[in-house]
């Protein structure tokens, strides 16, 4: 009987062990740490879909199908939007002294602006609350976006923009709704 429960511990130790190092695949455990994302749920739409049914983005919207980026965040991604709603870009708007639809007619300033709004991977807010100090680099060359976690794990972007709804999860990454149009470097 003594045996039995002996070989019994074992085998339960050495289960333990190889679950705790992932059961076997080829990476190099010893240098990679798994970073928390935002699993996508299998019967969440796209992106744009998902912004559609969201919140108050029409005017994002508008912007993204004038600046033809549609397309691209229908496709399977993934990606993360920092979306302004409609309050916030008519403020804009209004602190640029421009309208709407000279907004939209700037097509190449605007992709732009909405390029700088995007990243290419999922950074739900739970990763983001473990980056603090770190940069998450946008579809905009060469630039990035500085997170900042306080305290209490309000996030916030270049010092200045704040995530107000996160994790509108999508089937091709995440979308946080921010409280400012983010200024591109």
């Amino acid at each position: 009987m003594r045996h039995n429960n002996k070989l019994l511990l074992i085998l339960i130790i050495l289960s333990i062990a190889l679950i705790a190092c992932g059961g076997g695949d080829n990476e190099d455990t010893a240098t990679s740490v798994a970073e928390p994302t935002v699993a996508p749920v299998e019967d969440t739409s796209a992106a744009i879909d998902e912004i559609k049914v969201e919140g108050d983005f029409k005017i994002l919207l508008e912007a993204l199908k004038a600046a033809d980026m549609l397309g691209m965040l229908n496709e399977i991604g993934p990606y993360t939007i920092f979306a302004p709603g409609d309050p916030i870009f008519e403020a804009y708007f209004e602190e640029h002294g421009i309208t709407k639809e000279e907004f939209l007619a700037d097509t190449v300033n605007l992709k732009n602006i909405l390029s700088y709004h995007i990243a290419e991977d999922v950074f739900g807010a739970a990763r983001l609350s473990l980056m603090d100090g770190e940069t998450v680099i946008t579809i905009v060359a060469d630039a990035g976006i500085v997170i900042a976690v306080d305290e209490e794990g309000k996030i916030t972007l270049n010092d200045t923009v704040s995530i107000i709804q996160p994790d509108f999860v999508a089937s091709n990454g995440v979308i946080h709704a921010i409280d400012a149009v983010l200024a591109v470097p």
